[in-house]
């Protein structure tokens, strides 16, 4: 008996046995499907990057409000479109770009893309929380992508920091698919330095020459506006004069792809066995100048020529009057340029004076301290930014040739003022800006001794004896 009641308890105690293991077993299986539901029907605010299939497909077909705001893209994303479907779910096929110029800010560019006043407020803000929109540089890159009704679902700026590790930023402004929100994705990108030094002997004209050599257009350009503080193109520059130019070739690793954003680096010319060179140089306050080997600055306090491609139509003096026919003083240059050719402020300064003007049509005068002022005459257009009071840094546009009041073609009637009277803007001294601080001098002759070798390892022997 005690035998059969031991196989008894036995029999029992092993069927509760197992009855505990599959309740526990069952309970792991619910727990763990209960968790994996959760996550793909309560996906996180700001997912981590999706590994598993499973996620993927989830992720793809319920896009999120908030995708993972930094991140290493691969070479597909380069592409807005591309990236905006990936992000958000969303189509598109239209693609508008725009640069930053002299003068525009982030709302003015928007402004440009048709984006609403609101919805700009809204990209501001979100931009603003990875990218500081008052240290924007000119030359920025803006791509805005708008859906099949042309309403903005994207915009990617492309921005440069030159660092150790040498990365480009790409901020991806998108909006969210649920909630109408704007958010911003920071893309980090590496890139590749590399200096290309090209020189030249000018034989029809400097920009033919350049070309030969396959200078870039916006380096060339940047190249012109340095130059053009102590050269006067139109009278000083001739065939037989030689140029030289050293700057930086930014190519993206991920696609092979140059990008626009090297900086020049040196700008030299020789004219008639004369050597004029002038060094890029980021002093202590991170503001950019540029100065000849002695640390005295290139920039002068007022552009001689204060627009690009500018020939010369009329000189200071006097002349014959294109209209009365008579002799008479022509206080200022005339420069003959296609009308919309934007003019540039010629210096730091407070406007003065912006409207109609009689004879000078729609006009503009600039007072850039106690002693100098400029004039500029004949506008088709004042920008809205350029109105009285309002104050002006060197090289802003202010507005646009045309050939308003009395005037027989499009050109732009240039003055500089030396207290209150009007001089020769080709041959006034101008005084130069702020030169090479003491206490950082030798951080510049540095650089100097740097860029020399440089460039004395790459010349032809035309250029040799100014790098011994």
């Amino acid at each position: 008996m005690n035998s059969y009641l031991r196989h008894i308890i036995c029999f029992f105690s092993f069927f509760i046995i197992l009855f505990i293991i599959n309740k526990e077993s069952n309970a792991s299986e619910i727990t763990n499907s209960y968790y994996k539901t959760s996550i793909v029907s309560k996906p996180k605010s700001r997912p981590i990057n999706l590994i598993f299939n499973h996620f993927k497909k989830v992720y793809i077909s319920n896009p999120v409000s908030r995708p993972n705001p930094e991140s290493i893209f691969p070479i597909s994303t380069n592409n807005i479109k591309q990236f905006i479907q990936k992000e958000t779910g969303a189509f598109t096929k239209n693609i508008k770009i725009f640069y930053l110029n002299n003068g525009d800010n982030l709302g003015k560019i928007l402004r440009k893309a048709k984006i609403k006043n609101e919805e700009i407020d809204l990209i501001s803000k979100s931009l603003s929380s990875k990218l500081n929109l008052r240290r924007l540089q000119i030359g920025t890159l803006f791509k805005v992508a708008y859906d099949k009704d042309l309403s903005p679902v994207g915009v990617k700026v492309r921005t440069f920091k030159n660092t150790e590790k040498n990365l480009y930023f790409d901020y991806y402004v998108l909006r969210a698919t649920d909630d109408n929100h704007w958010y911003t994705i920071k893309a980090i990108r590496p890139v590749q330095l590399k200096l290309e030094y090209r020189r030249n002997v000018i034989t029809d004209s400097l920009y033919k020459s350049a070309k030969m050599v396959l200078i870039p257009e916006d380096k060339l350009n940047e190249f012109v506006k340095v130059m053009s503080f102590t050269i006067d193109f139109q009278r000083e520059v001739r065939s037989g004069d030689k140029f030289e130019i050293l700057y930086e070739k930014s190519l993206d690793t991920l696609t092979g792809n140059e990008t626009p954003n090297g900086k020049l680096i040196f700008s030299g010319m020789i004219l008639s066995n004369k050597h004029i060179g002038y060094y890029r140089f980021v002093n202590k306050d991170g503001e950019v100048g540029w100065y000849d080997r002695d640390g005295k600055s290139a920039q002068r306090t007022l552009m001689r020529t204060p627009l690009n491609s500018a020939k010369i139509s009329s000189k200071f003096g006097y002349r014959k009057h294109p209209i009365t026919g008579y002799n008479a003083m022509h206080r200022g240059i005339d420069f003959s340029v296609p009308t919309g050719t934007p003019i540039f402020a010629a210096g730091d300064g407070r406007i003065e004076k912006s409207g109609w003007n009689g004879n000078y049509g729609k006009y503009i005068r600039i007072r850039h301290n106690s002693i100098y002022k400029t004039a500029y005459g004949h506008l088709s257009k004042i920008r809205k930014n350029a109105f009285n009071g309002k104050f002006v840094k060197q090289g802003e546009i202010i507005g646009y040739v045309g050939s308003t009041g009395r005037s027989t073609g499009p050109h732009l009637h240039y003055e500089i003022l030396v207290n209150n009277k009007k001089v020769n803007p080709l041959t006034v001294i101008l005084p130069s800006t702020k030169n090479i601080k003491i206490d950082e001098i030798d951080e510049f002759k540095k650089q100097v001794k740097h860029i020399e070798k440089i460039i004395g390892n790459s010349i032809k022997p035309e250029f040799a004896e100014l790098y011994n």
